[in-house]
């Protein structure tokens, strides 16, 4: 695996079938990156753990060595190396590269390619939202700025002062309307178009006040013991934080119903085609069956995760807490596997558990 020192984008990818030393799959790799790209690297950083020729293909091959006298920018460029595990740390557990459904060795290289694609997708959007948001903000607060140089300050008291709902209403009326009023009304309502722009912008600028930030900490596990710590922050418009909101901002838990409670199927066990509109078959699609209780609320619900394992469908049971909440999904099949959530007094998450074969492998606190 190839990635940029810069951006830390994935520039190749290749599976091999077995497991041979660095110095053999470099070349394949070099040539890969040549053949998508249409040009050759400038130089190839590797860990100490390289053994092999210092230049392939006209690339040079930098390995650290122990040397003090070693420059500033070679220095960090060495250090830059070891960016890399976080990606394939990703790439196993955000991005289904721990475990492959695909068959055979295509298949391997095919979930490689795809994962790899997939982190560079979200990197990428990641970016559009940061420079969106920031050009926003720059561009509602010139405008703010704008605005507030076009009316004087004589405008602004006057404005606060003045109440416009009663002087247009005793206008419009017919009624006489003291000196000082018709005054007021006149000078001011010249100034209408800017108090409407002015209004228009106070509502905006009162919306975006209502955005709650949250911050989110990650923690990952491997054999109970902590290997990474994260911490997202992320803006939202509604402070209700519910099972959904996890599936959308982290992607799990992978698969769940449209909602948990529906009324209309007490007592029943229904079953939906995954592709409603497409032909019902099995080789092409597959269905999801869900299990209510006489309240109504799905207790159980079985589905398939794609074309491969469509005839081994995963299952689901739904536990709910003395306040109707959902609090824990387990795997029914190996019962190893679960998600258990926990929520405040307000009824919003607060925090959620992912376990797999009975160890915690990822929590997501909510910080503040």
């Amino acid at each position: 695996m190839l990635i940029t020192q810069s951006s830390g984008i994935i520039v190749g990818a290749l599976n091999f079938n077995e497991n041979i030393h660095d110095s053999k799959t470099l070349p394949s790799v070099l040539e890969q990156y040549e053949r998508l790209n249409n040009k050759k690297p400038v130089e190839v950083y590797a860990d100490r753990g390289y053994r092999g020729p210092k230049q392939v293909n006209a690339v040079d091959i930098k390995v650290p060595v122990p040397n003090k006298s070693i420059a500033k920018a070679q220095r960090k460029k060495h250090s830059r190396r070891a960016a890399i595990e976080p990606v394939i740390s990703h790439l196993k557990f955000d991005y289904r590269l721990m475990r492959n459904f695909l068959k055979g060795s295509v298949g391997d290289s095919i979930n490689l390619l795809l994962s790899a694609a997939a982190f560079n997708f979200k990197r990428v959007m990641n970016l559009w939202r940061t420079e969106a948001i920031q050009c926003w903000q720059l561009l509602f607060l010139l405008i703010k700025q704008f605005i507030g140089f076009l009316c004087p300050q004589k405008f602004k008291i006057d404005f606060l002062r003045v109440n416009y709902l009663t002087l247009l209403q005793n206008s419009t009326d017919g009624s006489l309307l003291s000196h000082h009023r018709k005054a007021a009304y006149v000078r001011h309502n010249t100034m209408r178009p800017f108090i409407i722009i002015i209004l228009t912008f106070w509502t905006f600028s009162s919306t975006a006040q209502t955005k709650l930030l949250k911050i989110f900490k990650k923690t990952e596990y491997i054999n109970d013991n902590i290997y990474r710590q994260t911490y997202d922050t992320l803006i939202l418009t509604n402070p209700f934080i519910d099972i959904f909101f996890f599936k959308k901002n982290f992607y799990f838990p992978h698969y769940l119903p449209d909602k948990f409670i529906d009324e209309k199927y007490k007592n029943k066990r229904i079953s939906v085609w995954s592709d409603r509109k497409g032909k019902k078959d099995y080789k092409l699609n597959w269905e999801n069956t869900y299990a209510y209780d006489k309240a109504g609320r799905l207790t159980d619900y079985t589905y398939s995760g794609c074309l491969v394992c469509s005839a081994f469908p995963y299952n689901y049971k739904v536990t709910y807490n003395k306040q109707g909440q959902v609090e824990q999904l387990k795997n029914t099949i190996n019962e190893k596997d679960c998600f258990k959530i926990y929520y405040s007094d307000k009824g919003y998450i607060i925090k959620l558990e992912k376990y797999s074969m009975n160890k915690l492998e990822t929590e997501i606190l909510v910080v503040n």
